[in-house]
């Protein structure tokens, strides 16, 4: 049972077919494969031990609907055996078989029945546990597929700028007057995405996507995500967990910058005057 191997091509080639009942009737069928991740557990917990996480894998496929040919996106995540146990007998690695604990899974579901417009809509999901020929049997394994939403993410990598450092997309592709418009908007969905009650573990604008022909701004990938209410009030959720970071800054600077959409000034000094930083 090879690292690689959890989705293999046999069940998840180009033109395998999948359907759903829920939140609609859908089928849908894959043109690609656009991602693969693992995460496992270094070391398989002992005999008996309970609330270990368990060993994961999801990988993110382009499906085309059968019914209207829209593109979208399903993501698969499923148990996968601790490292070191995957030639075990079934039975000892049924033993190692948990509920998915994946927060993206919950959020997508959330933001349905919440009618959220700032998210990517939740067109199926199916939540099923492996057979007896499953890396883990009566591990978990879910599918969901979800809106491909239109526009331009607002940052094409993972790093913050710098003096000295590329600016990313947002800056880079974006005049000052639609940067206004999309800050504003941000402001807005932000809102509504706190009022559901969850927060990205990682905020940054790699998961936010603009629409400039709609005015439209998306959250998108909630794979690490949590849900906001151990933060306690809402004025919260703008400030971040360490209240002390905003000193001198408004909340809506502060966010700004958590998303990518503001950068604070070189001198310490200048962060309470909004003239100083870059917008």
């Amino acid at each position: 049972m090879p690292e690689f191997g959890w989705f293999p091509r046999k069940s998840f080639a180009p033109g395998s077919k999948f359907s759903f009942q829920n939140p609609q009737s859908i089928t849908c069928t894959i043109e690609d494969k656009v991602s693969q991740h693992t995460r496992r557990r270094r070391v398989a917990p002992q005999s008996g031990e309970s609330g270990f996480k368990p060993s994961s894998a999801e990988a993110t496929f382009h499906v085309r609907l059968d019914s209207n040919g829209q593109i979208a996106f399903m993501r698969v995540h499923m148990q996968v055996p601790h490292p070191g146990t995957e030639y075990d007998d079934i039975e000892d690695r049924r033993l190692q078989a948990r509920p998915c604990p994946h927060p993206e899974v919950q959020a997508l579901m959330d933001f349905h029945n919440s009618n959220a417009s700032m998210t990517p809509a939740l067109l199926g999901i199916k939540e099923e546990s492996q057979g007896s020929d499953g890396c883990v049997p009566g591990g978990y394994i879910v599918f969901i597929v979800f809106e491909k939403v239109p526009g331009v993410r607002l940052a094409d990598d993972q790093s913050a700028p710098y003096p000295g450092f590329p600016l990313h997309t947002f800056f880079r592709r974006f005049d000052r007057k639609e940067r206004d418009e999309i800050r504003e908007q941000f402001d807005k969905a932000d809102q509504e995405l706190a009022r559901i009650d969850w927060l990205h573990d990682e905020p940054w604008a790699d998961h936010l996507v603009w629409d400039s022909d709609t005015s439209k701004l998306y959250f998108i990938d909630f794979r690490k995500a949590h849900p906001a209410c151990w933060l306690g009030r809402p004025q919260d959720v703008v400030l971040g967990a360490n209240v002390a970071l905003a000193t001198d800054i408004t909340p809506k600077q502060y966010n700004w910058e958590l998303f990518g959409l503001a950068i604070r000034p070189g001198n310490s000094k200048d962060e309470g005057n909004l003239s100083k930083w870059k917008l």
